[in-house]
């Protein structure tokens, strides 16, 4: 497998303070990776430290290039990357193709090829006939794409994009997530995209990184974040659903808040935390399940999404008729959920 980027060890200190710590993380070539986090994990401290755009600690090899090791560190220009800061960074006064030309002339591009590059990076954008535009000529989705497109001019072996869909309305977001699904096949491009929208990370990405308080807590297929877990953090931040305490009976069974269920064990012993998804919660018939107590109500589009408690966590369950909040539901749990950690309190 070639690495489209290796990074180990990685520590960023500001302020005496590491706000990434030995952070580890591998991107192979041609591979969309998104490193999914709330807000203050330090997503987009990752991208600037990768970008040459802060003082970094530990090892980062883009491509075939060792750009940060023990002090030695590559100039931003000479890294090989195109990036698409979150808040667009255009230049008001320059047109869209000239931030493409000035893009091209930074990378040491032949002038005399510019013009085909520009056309052929600003045509499957869709935003070709827009080159002697300004961006406050252009709606907020075509500044996304003009900024991807200069992301993308150069035709880096790695682009960055931090929180890409951050900025538009819902119906812009949904047209940049479509582009950006495409940008393997169109551009051939590696890319490492940041956002806290688990929606969007687990329709684009190959390899999801889970990422809370500097730290990666998981890498893996968006399959392997939702369905398994690696712990109690990963799984309350990742998809609807919440962990219950239950004991496991070591035959496939456990005792928890809701009654006997049956439980992948996932290789774990006594006492844990169980994952219970939407998909796993139901209305019991009468006079069967356990009561719980409706706190919130949803509507998601075809079903309601009830929010209820039990024993202090958040849970959600779906339903094709709308409760009411105060309700008493009564639920039981359906397949095999996942126990996902050891409980340490027991």
């Amino acid at each position: 497998m070639s690495l489209a980027l290796h990074i180990q060890g990685l520590h960023v200190p500001i302020d005496l303070e590491d706000v990434l710590h030995s952070v580890d993380l591998d991107l192979a070539a041609g591979e969309y990776g998104v490193v999914l986090g709330p807000s203050g994990a330090g997503k987009s401290t990752l991208l600037r430290a990768i970008a040459g755009l802060m003082h970094a600690e530990g090892r980062i090899v883009i491509g075939q290039k060792t750009v940060c090791d023990d002090g030695q560190l590559v100039a931003p220009r000479d890294r090989g990357i195109g990036f698409l800061f979150q808040g667009l960074a255009l230049w008001p006064h320059m047109t869209v193709w000239g931030h493409l030309r000035y893009a091209l002339e930074g990378a040491r591009f032949p002038r005399g090829e510019q013009a085909d590059r520009i056309r052929e990076t600003l045509e499957p954008l869709g935003i070709d006939g827009l080159g002697d535009r300004r961006p406050g000529q252009l709606s907020g989705g075509e500044k996304q794409r003009l900024a991807l497109a200069r992301a993308l001019v150069t035709r880096p072996g790695l682009v960055l994009l931090d929180e890409p869909t951050s900025s538009v309305d819902p119906e812009t977001a949904r047209d940049v997530t479509g582009l950006l699904a495409d940008l393997n096949r169109r551009f051939g491009s590696t890319v490492l995209h940041v956002t806290h929208d688990q929606a969007e990370a687990l329709a684009l990405a190959d390899r999801v990184f889970v990422m809370a308080d500097g730290v990666v807590l998981q890498t893996g297929s968006p399959e392997d974040v939702y369905e398994r877990p690696s712990g109690v953090r990963v799984a309350r931040f990742v998809g609807d659903g919440g962990v219950v305490p239950a004991t496991l009976d070591g035959n496939g069974g456990a005792d928890s808040p809701l009654g006997p269920i049956a439980v992948d064990a996932a290789g774990l012993e006594g006492a844990v935390w169980v994952l219970l998804r939407p998909e796993h919660l139901v209305e019991a018939e009468r006079g069967e399940g356990v009561p719980v107590e409706v706190v919130r109500v949803g509507y998601r589009g075809g079903a309601f999404a009830a929010q209820v408690e039990v024993a202090g966590e958040a849970l959600t369950v779906h339903l094709t008729r709308r409760p009411v909040v105060g309700e008493t539901l009564r639920l039981r749990v359906v397949g095999r959920p996942m126990a996902v950690e050891t409980r340490r309190d027991s």
